[in-house]
C-alpha cells in the first residue's frame, strides 16, 4: 500500500488500523498521531446503538477483550493522549485543536 503525506487534514481510521505495523508505522512518521481514549463502557454504548458497526479482527474475542488489546496497541503508537472520560465531543475538539 502507498500512501502520500498529507498536510493540515484530519484522518480518522477505523479502530483496527491499529493491527497494522506497517500503516501506524507510516502514520507515526508522517502524521501527529492523536489517540482519543475512551472507556470501554462507552464503546459498549456505541457498538450496541449502530447494528452495522461491525468490529474487525475481533474472532471469539469478546469486546471487551478486542477493546484492551486494541488499547495496548494504542499506547504504542500516540503522540497525544485525549482522555475524553469526561469530555463532551465540544471540548473533545477544541482540545484537539489546541494540540495541532
Amino acid at each position: 500500500m502507498r500512501l502520500a503525506p498529507m498536510n493540515k487534514k484530519i484522518i480518522s481510521p477505523g479502530g483496527s488500523i491499529v493491527y497494522s505495523k506497517k500503516l501506524m508505522d507510516f502514520f507515526r512518521k508522517n502524521f501527529f498521531v492523536i489517540w482519543l481514549d475512551v472507556p470501554f463502557f462507552i464503546i459498549e454504548k456505541r457498538v450496541a446503538r449502530k447494528s452495522d458497526r461491525k468490529i474487525i479482527f475481533r474472532g471469539k474475542k469478546t469486546l471487551k477483550e478486542v477493546f484492551y488489546d486494541r488499547r495496548d496497541l494504542y499506547k504504542k503508537y500516540f503522540d497525544v493522549r485525549i482522555d475524553c472520560r469526561r469530555l463532551p465531543s465540544s471540548a473533545v475538539i477544541k482540545v484537539i485543536l489546541e494540540k495541532i
